[in-house]
This record gives C-alpha cells, sequence and structure tokens, in this order.
C-alpha cells in the first residue's frame, strides 16, 4: 500500500518534469536540505520569496511566467530563478525565490489568479483526525488559533519571510478545489508551453 510520502514523491517527480530541460530542472529540489540554510537564503538582501501549495491554482502558472517573462531558459539570468518544494503537514509546498528588481511581480500575480499576502505565514491544525491549513495567519493571531475549542496540534510553517500565494476572492478553487487546480494545470499547458521536456521512461 502506498503511504502519503509515495504520492509526495510521485508529484514532486511530476513537478520537475513542468520545467523543460534547460531551465531550472537542474536546480530542482524535493526539500532535503536544512530548513535553517533555506531560511538563510530567504533573507538575501534583494531576493523574494513566495510560498503555496503545488496543488493551488495558479502557483505552478506564476513559477513558469517568471521563468518564461524574467528568468529564460538558456540564459544566464535563469540561474537566478529557485524552486524548491518542501513536505509539509502532508502536502507538497512551492517556495519560489528570485531577485526582484524590475521584475513586475503584481503583474504575474494577477496573471496567475494569485495574490500574495504578507500578514503571516500558513498555520495547520488538527481537528477530528483531519489536518487543516490556514493559509496566512498573522503572529499575533496564532496564540488565538491555539484556542479554538476542538484544534489541537498547531504547526507553524518552518520558514519565515515568504509571501504566502493565496487565490482570489471569489476563485472556483473555493467551491472546487480539485477541478480548480484540474483547469490550473491545463491552463499552464496550454498558455505556457513547455519546450524540450526530456523523454519520459
Amino acid at each position: 500500500m502506498k503511504t502519503i510520502n509515495d504520492y509526495l514523491d510521485e508529484l514532486a517527480e511530476g513537478c520537475a518534469c513542468l520545467v523543460d530541460d534547460q531551465s531550472v530542472a537542474g536546480r530542482l529540489v524535493v526539500a532535503d536540505v536544512e530548513i535553517d540554510w533555506l531560511q538563510k537564503q530567504l533573507r538575501r538582501p534583494g531576493w523574494l520569496g513566495f510560498v503555496g501549495t503545488v496543488m493551488r491554482p495558479g502557483v505552478t502558472y506564476f513559477a513558469r511566467w517568471l521563468e518564461l517573462h524574467w528568468f529564460p531558459p538558456g540564459t544566464e539570468r535563469n540561474k537566478l530563478l529557485e524552486l524548491y518544494y518542501v513536505r509539509w503537514t502532508g502536502q507538497l509546498w512551492t517556495l519560489i525565490m528570485f531577485p526582484g528588481a524590475g521584475v513586475p511581480v503584481e503583474v504575474g500575480l494577477a496573471e496567475a489568479g494569485l495574490r500574495a499576502s504578507e500578514k503571516g505565514r500558513p498555520v495547520a491544525v488538527k481537528r477530528n483526525q483531519m489536518t487543516v491549513v490556514l493559509n496566512a495567519i498573522r503572529p499575533d493571531q496564532i496564540d488565538e488559533v491555539k484556542k479554538i475549542e476542538g484544534w489541537m496540534n498547531v504547526e507553524v510553517f518552518p520558514l519565515e519571510g515568504a509571501k504566502v500565494l493565496e487565490n482570489l476572492p471569489g476563485d472556483k478553487v473555493y467551491k472546487d478545489m480539485w477541478g480548480a487546480a484540474r483547469e490550473g494545470l491545463d491552463r499552464v499547458m496550454r498558455e505556457l508551453p513547455l519546450k524540450g521536456l526530456p523523454e519520459r521512461n
């Protein structure tokens, strides 16, 4: 029987194939790197960091948009776009980092149907054997979350300083998460075509 980690490994392998062989694929990491190291990378002067679940519609689109428009494959600039996949609370999270000077981030976010919240970090809570992730909770709200009756094991996302990617209010994701996720991946393949993908066995 497959475990959740087996599924996450397969998902990570699939994500690595969403970029072409001349681009960030060589630097994709399903984070077995130390969280402390990633935290230092997030603190580099002039660099921006964004985080969102792999399944959130728009996250992959935003990463690919950045690559095609501002960090083109086959150029030296491409080496400045860094993607990491971090396992947390049974989900795979995309961490996107790049030097922000001159990059019109708001344009890319709008095209991806996202907004970036700077107000906090994702927080996971257990309730009735189910883990619920609250997307962006401010530090001053965490104690309030811990007091909610029936919520246990409050866990805060281990990295600080990355802006949390969220879908816009009214997005389909809030009514049909899986349908919206499928449509989001279809949109990436349709609008931001991938070239030079290595053959898979």
